[in-house]
Order: structure tokens, then sequence, then C-alpha cells
């Protein structure tokens, strides 16, 4: 990349790029054209708003080029499925399983089975659901903050998600709850969040979404941001986040090794976020 693309496009965007251009290049590989046009069209747009909108541009340009990129990443969840159907794929659940039984003896959402019990369960479901408020919430204050303040956090934001992406599409899962239902007994006296939750992730998941794990990686990354930049607000969320930590686990969606990449990439795009120089 020379000096003028380099100076247009923004880390987080050349890492969407590049995981548009590497699903775009396996459906091309694959034969799945009209699958592979679009994330060329979707990579198109990101350029052509970096260069409507280059840095130092007016407010206005500025937030609607952050805004792509929240309708982007929801946009490649959806179709990711899809997408990798087109591809042709082999579920990596077994792989992800016997890394468990190496680092666990058995995978955690196993061994929590004789600590199930209905009113945790419901607790862990709301603290599960709370991840969508929370999420809204970060694009909500990028967008608001715009030059200021935005692209900061779009920069550890959007690249946890464009790696978290990748990290789907090279080892596409399912997880334990889909993968091996064999293991699990059957859920008793489902509550109220625990069936709104249940329904949401049934209807909501592209089926390849396990490695590394999002809810875990974003989760870590929104309590760093909160200790950073109002200590209150991460204190308040301190409890819900724990709780979201443990129903990846106890609600069978992951494996342990999803949770503890998805915290090491959190980790890692919080240092893009706030580089050591501005660390408190």
């Amino acid at each position: 990349m020379n000096r003028k693309w380099h100076h247009i496009l923004r880390n987080y965007e050349v890492m969407c790029l590049v995981l548009l251009g590497s699903l775009a290049l396996r459906l091309l590989l694959a034969g799945a054209y009209a699958e592979m046009m679009l994330y060329a069209v979707l990579g198109a747009v990101g350029i052509a708003l970096a260069i409507w909108a280059p840095r130092s541009e007016e407010s206005w340009r500025e937030r609607l080029r952050l805004l792509w990129y929240p309708v982007l990443i929801n946009v490649v969840y959806a179709r990711l499925g899809t997408t990798m159907a087109s591809i042709g794929y082999e579920s990596q659940d077994a792989a992800l399983l016997a890394w468990d039984e190496r680092c666990f003896a058995r995978t955690p959402a196993e061994s929590l089975i004789p600590y199930t019990q209905p009113w945790l369960t419901e607790c862990v479901s709301v603290c599960y659901l709370l991840f969508f408020p929370a999420v809204l919430a970060l694009f909500v204050i990028a967008l608001w903050h715009g030059p200021r303040g935005g692209v900061a956090l779009f920069r550890g934001l959007i690249s946890l998600y464009a790696i978290g992406f990748l990290g789907y599409s090279l080892v596409p899962a399912a997880g334990p709850h889909l993968a091996w239902p064999e293991m699990f007994p059957v859920w008793k006296d489902m509550g109220f969040f625990t069936r709104v939750n249940a329904a949401l992730v049934a209807q909501g998941s592209n089926h390849v979404d396990v490695f590394p794990s999002l809810h875990s990686g974003i989760t870590w990354f929104f309590l760093g941001y909160w200790w950073r930049t109002k200590k209150l607000v991460f204190w308040l969320c301190l409890l819900p986040a724990c709780g979201l930590f443990l129903a990846t686990l106890y609600l069978r969606y992951h494996y342990g090794v999803d949770v503890i990449v998805g915290i090491f990439l959190g980790s890692l795009c919080l240092r893009l976020t706030f580089p050591k120089s501005q660390s408190p």
C-alpha cells in the first residue's frame, strides 16, 4: 500500500478489507461468483467512503464514514453462514473439543453440568442478553464523539470484529450445544429470560460463530474501555460482565479455548484504542 492509501485508510478499515478480501478470494476459488460480488461491493463502499470523507473532514461526513462499519459487521455476520456453505467447510467442533480436553480435561460446559440450577440459568441468560445493549452503547458513543473520540474507539472495536469474523471463517464451528447435544441434559424449568435468550441465539446465530468468543472479547473490551474512561460505569458493569463470561460456557455456547482467545483479542484491541502513551 503506498503512502496515499495508507493516509486515507485507517487500520480498522484495512482489517475489514482483509476480511472481505479473504472471503471474496475463497468464494472466487469455490466458483461462488454471486456471493463473491457481495463482498466486493462491501469493500468498494468502504473505500469510497474513505475517499469521500478523508481525515480532518467535516464531522457529519466523519460520522457517516463511521456509521458504515456497524452496518458492515451486521451484514457480514448475517451472511457468513451462507458464505461458508458456498465456500464449503468442515466443522472444527471436534478440534476445539479436543483442545478443551487437552487444556481442561473436559470442556468447561460439561464440567458445569452439576451446578445447573433454574435460577442460575435465568441469571446468566440475563447477563448474556445484556451484551446487545452494551455493544449498542459503544457504537452510539463512537458515533456521538465522531472525529474527537469515535475514530479511536472504532480503531479497537471494529478491529476486534474484523479479526473475530476472520476467526469464524477459518475455524468454523457451531458450539457444544449444537455439535454435542448428547453430552448435555435437556434444560428444565426454563424461565422467561432463558427462553428469550435461547430463541434469540437459535434464530440469530449463523452457526459458524464460535471461535473466538466475541461475546467474551467484546465484553472484555467494554470493561477496559470504561475502566479507562469512567470507572463508575466499570464497577456497575463488572458483575453482569462476569455473569456473561460464565454464560458463554454455562449455556454451552462456547468452548473454553474460544473464551480465552476472545479475551486475548479484546486485550489486543484495547491497546489499539488506548496506545501505551495514553494509558492512565
